[in-house]
């Protein structure tokens, strides 16, 4: 791990300005400020190896709900598996696999392992709640 992230956590980026839109990603998803996308796609556009945030943005596309997300989650996934250096990253890996594979609440339980892990992980609880939401859980 190279930096970290507000919370504390350990990330695999130590570009300040990728960590400080890192940081941006994560106060909009628990915001739900629309500036998410934006702030995740300058992480990306930086930083396209970074894990954690392919993950994210997979994990965000499959919120959508829309069956032409699934591709693009799919390919965020296979980035993201391909380059996940800790448990923390695979766990958001494995997250997006269950959900691709058709059980998000699978994909909830797997966030909250990784919540149970990294207890400043609030991204990964956050996620995990929208997800349950939307399957009526």
């Amino acid at each position: 791990m190279s930096g970290h992230d507000f919370l504390g956590n350990a990330i695999a980026i130590d570009d300040p300005e990728v960590i400080g839109s890192w940081n941006e990603v994560i106060r909009a998803v628990l915001a739900h400020a629309a500036t998410a996308p934006t702030a995740l796609q300058a992480v990306l556009d930086r930083a396209p190896n970074f894990a954690l945030a392919q993950a994210a943005r997979g994990l965000m596309m499959m919120t959508l709900a829309r069956r032409e997300m699934v591709a693009l989650a799919r390919s965020c996934h296979d980035t993201a598996k391909r380059h996940a250096s800790d448990p923390r990253e695979q766990g958001y890996v494995k997250a997006l696999g269950s959900w691709i594979a058709g059980d998000p609440l699978r994909a909830s339980d797997d966030l909250d392992a990784v919540a149970a892990a990294y207890p400043s992980d609030v991204l990964a609880v956050k996620l995990a709640h929208q997800i349950r939401f939307m399957a009526g859980d």
